[in-house]
C-alpha cells in the first residue's frame, strides 16, 4: 500500500514539473557552461600567475599550479554528497543559487590574492561551495519525463563539457586584453549572470523528499526488522 502511495507521489511530482523541464534544462545548461568556463579558463595562465605571486623556481611553479587547479575539483568531490542531500531536503533550485553565489564571490576574490597560499585556499573553497553542475544534473533527472531523460542529461553533459573546452581558450585570450586579475573578475561576473538567470528563469521544484524519505525509512526499518526476526 505504502509502495503504491510512494509511486503515486513520484509520478505526481514528475507531472507537476513536466511543463517546466525544458525551461529549467536551458537554465541548467547555461549555468553549467558558464561555471565550467570560469573554473577552467585559468589553466593557460595559471603558471604565470603563480610566478607573479612570488614562486620563482620552475619545479615549484609546476607543483603549485597543479595544486591550485586540482584543489577546486577535490573540494567539489568532497561536498557533492552533502549538497545532494540538502537538495533533496530544501529543493534543487536553492542549491543552484547557492552554488552560483558562492562561486561568483570566490572567483572574484581570487583576483585579489596576494600569495599562492591564498590562491590554493580560495580554489579549494570554490570547489567546496560549488557543485552547480551536479545540482543541475539532479534537477534535470528528477523533472524530465522518463522518455526524454536520456536526451536531457546528454544535453546537460554537453553543456558542461563544452564549457571545459571553451574555458582554456578564453583563458588564452582574455588576459592579454584585460589582464590576469581582471580575468578572474570577469569570471565572477559571468557566474553572477548565471546566478540571476537561475533565480529569475528557473521554476522552483516541488520538494517531495520529506514524505518520500519518511515512507522509505519506515519501509526499510520494517524490512530490517522482519529480516532479523527470520534470522533469529
Amino acid at each position: 500500500m505504502k509502495t503504491e502511495q510512494l509511486q503515486r507521489i513520484e509520478d505526481s511530482y514528475s507531472e507537476r514539473n513536466a511543463r517546466y523541464w525544458k525551461q529549467n534544462l536551458a537554465v541548467c545548461v547555461f549555468g553549467s557552461f558558464t561555471t565550467a568556463v570560469s573554473l577552467t579558463m585559468l589553466l593557460p595562465f595559471l603558471p604565470i600567475f603563480v610566478e607573479e605571486l612570488g614562486i620563482k623556481q620552475q619545479a615549484s611553479i609546476v607543483q603549485w599550479s597543479a595544486l591550485a587547479f586540482g584543489a577546486t575539483f577535490l573540494g567539489t568531490g568532497l561536498t557533492a554528497p552533502l549538497w545532494g542531500h540538502l537538495g533533496d531536503k530544501y529543493g534543487r533550485k536553492s542549491m543552484l543559487v547557492r552554488a552560483a553565489i558562492g562561486m561568483a564571490v570566490i572567483m572574484s576574490l581570487i583576483g585579489l590574492v596576494q600569495n599562492v597560499y591564498q590562491l590554493v585556499l580560495l580554489r579549494l573553497v570554490a570547489g567546496l561551495v560549488g557543485g552547480y553542475a551536479s545540482s543541475s544534473m539532479l534537477l534535470v533527472a528528477t523533472q524530465t519525463p522518463r522518455e526524454r531523460a536520456g536526451w536531457a542529461l546528454g544535453v546537460l553533459s554537453t553543456g558542461a563539457l563544452t564549457g571545459n573546452l571553451i574555458g582554456p581558450l578564453v583563458g588564452g585570450v582574455l588576459p592579454n586584453l584585460i589582464g590576469i586579475r581582471n580575468t578572474f573578475f570577469a569570471g565572477g561576473a559571468v557566474i553572477a549572470i548565471a546566478m540571476f538567470v537561475t533565480i529569475f528563469r528557473s521554476r522552483k521544484t516541488i520538494v517531495r523528499s520529506r514524505l518520500c524519505c519518511r515512507w522509505k525509512t519506515r519501509r526499510q526499518f520494517h524490512n530490517d526488522f522482519s529480516h532479523r526476526c527470520e534470522s533469529s
